[in-house]
């Protein structure tokens, strides 16, 4: 799986939180079938107090979105990927 990770705001990216970012979102991989060839689009954004995090992930007729706001960036990062994981459960795997 390719995955674009883009920042906003007030967001700084360490090698560690890309790591996780990767590591998180290649886990999604399983629950896709294997021949389609897959793209995630990060998004991590900062705020103040908390954190958002987008996940969009295009398939040839559905486009799975997934945004989530925790206070860390690590904690949006899990419920974004936890959201995706259920999207994914629901739309896709018949």
């Amino acid at each position: 799986m390719k995955i674009n990770i883009r920042t906003k705001n007030q967001v700084k990216m360490s090698p560690a939180v890309q790591e996780y970012i990767e590591e998180k979102v290649n886990d999604l991989e399983k629950l896709f079938n294997k021949s389609e060839a897959l793209s995630a689009n990060v998004l991590c954004k900062g705020y103040e107090k908390h954190s958002v995090v987008e996940i969009t992930i295009p398939l040839k007729h559905l486009i799975l979105r997934a945004e989530s706001q925790g206070d860390t960036l690590f904690m949006a990062i899990d419920l974004a990927v936890d959201k995706t994981a259920t999207f994914t459960a629901t739309y896709v795997i018949p």
